[in-house]
């Protein structure tokens, strides 16, 4: 502040050289002119620090997709923002909500929002928090494979990002964008990453399509996938 003061009180002599001033204090002409019209107009006060931030965020979550996401929070209080972006955009999709899914946030939005209205639990945080990675020994022992969520193209159709990752080097053996989730899909990827990286000696996978297995056999329910039988 003392310097810009200093600055302006030199600019307001008449034999003022802004040129030669702006070469003396290592500002651009740009910031010179800047500050003269400030001082000029609010004098010291027009020379102080101002904020950043931009006056309006384009991007900024909605007060109605904010307000879905708090009432999924407190509905159910165990829900990460992972699983309430999953659920809310299922229910834009349906035409629940007057806002479509394209409005639903990342899953990291909806954990600060989460996080601002105090519907995070510490104990939950503490238990996400707490975890010991595995990792296998050599290459090949285990790889690890998942759909990476999905979304829409501008051709209205819908991408599935496929990822298999070895566990031992971190390698992704396989990253394909796929039309769907289905099980001819995923062997037809699988089996070309098999021919040019060998086999695995496991593969692990959660619950989800198209390779859960089902474990309700005693409810009639099948117990592999055609998938799973395949692998």
């Amino acid at each position: 502040m003392e310097l810009r003061l200093e600055w302006a009180a030199l600019d307001m002599r008449e034999s003022a050289n802004i040129s030669a001033l702006c070469r003396r204090f290592g500002i651009s002409r740009t910031t010179g002119y800047k500050w003269i019209r400030r001082y000029k107009a609010e004098g010291k006060e027009g020379l102080s620090d101002r904020s950043r931030r931009p006056r309006s965020s384009p991007n900024k979550t909605s007060d109605r997709v904010e307000e879905a996401v708090c009432a999924a929070g407190r509905q159910h209080p165990g829900w990460g923002g992972r699983k309430i972006r999953k659920v809310l955009r299922r229910k834009a999709n349906a035409g629940q909500f007057s806002f479509g899914e394209k409005k639903v946030p990342a899953a990291s939005t909806c954990t600060r929002i989460l996080h601002r209205h105090d519907l995070i639990r510490e104990e939950d945080t503490e238990k996400s928090a707490s975890y010991q990675r595995f990792e296998k020994e050599h290459s090949n022992q285990l790889w690890q494979m998942d759909f990476k969520g999905d979304f829409l193209l501008d051709d209205e159709t819908r991408c599935y990002p496929l990822t298999v990752v070895d566990d031992y080097s971190r390698f992704a053996v396989v990253l394909e964008a796929c039309p769907n989730q289905q099980h001819e899909t995923v062997k037809n990827h699988l089996s070309k990453a098999f021919r040019r990286y060998g086999l695995p000696e496991r593969i692990i996978t959660d619950r989800g399509a198209p390779w859960g297995v089902g474990m309700e056999r005693d409810n009639g329910g099948p117990f592999y996938t055609k998938l799973s039988a395949w692998l």
